[in-house]
């Protein structure tokens, strides 16, 4: 796709991200070690936005996935350097469909590094709070006795999903679903 991406992550992960197709990757636990100069920066974590900030390049762009770099991200809008921005993306249709053709084109490869039921959800919940992930953790829900039950007319139900201990009320019509949480 054109871009020569260096990663940061662990000693252990070196190899995996360059199997994804980093150029080159550099140890996220020194980054104050880390030398270059880049045209973009993405961090998705938050924690060393200071010193990734001093490797952007004049006119270059630094931006953020974590909320937890929102103050560093205000702070830049003063001091001297680039400013740090914040991304929070809204899934679209079509940039879904365009992402999907990239996977069947072989341009992007999706990690998925496990697939568990969804009565595993507390259990999951707890390994993303830990972070350190290699890849998505999928979450299978078909068959599950809290899935969508619909009817000619439309139905309002209240299921409860035991894994993860909360009610949902649902409104069922024929032709979309709308979900809220009921406590």
């Amino acid at each position: 796709m054109g871009a020569e991406v260096t990663a940061a992550s662990s000693t252990a992960n070196h190899d995996f991200c360059r199997g994804l197709g980093a150029i080159d990757a550099v140890d996220y636990n020194y980054p104050k070690e880390i030398h270059g100069e880049y045209d973009a920066v993405l961090d998705c974590h938050g924690t060393s936005l200071e010193s990734y900030r001093r490797l952007v390049r004049r006119g270059g762009r630094i931006m953020t996935l974590a909320t937890r770099g929102m103050g560093f991200a205000l702070r830049s809008a003063v001091s001297p350097g680039p400013r740090v921005r914040i991304m929070m993306a809204q899934p679209r249709r079509a940039d879904l469909a365009a992402l999907s053709d990239y996977v069947d084109q072989k341009l992007i490869h999706p990690v998925v590094e496990d697939t568990h039921p969804l009565e595993e959800i507390t259990h999951l919940h707890k390994l993303a709070a830990r972070g350190h992930g290699r890849g998505k953790r999928v979450v299978q829900a078909t068959g599950h006795p809290s899935a969508v039950t619909t009817s000619r007319r439309g139905a309002r139900k209240i299921h409860r999903c035991p894994a993860a201990g909360r009610r949902r009320r649902e409104t069922v019509t024929t032709d979309r679903v709308r979900a809220t949480s009921a406590g």
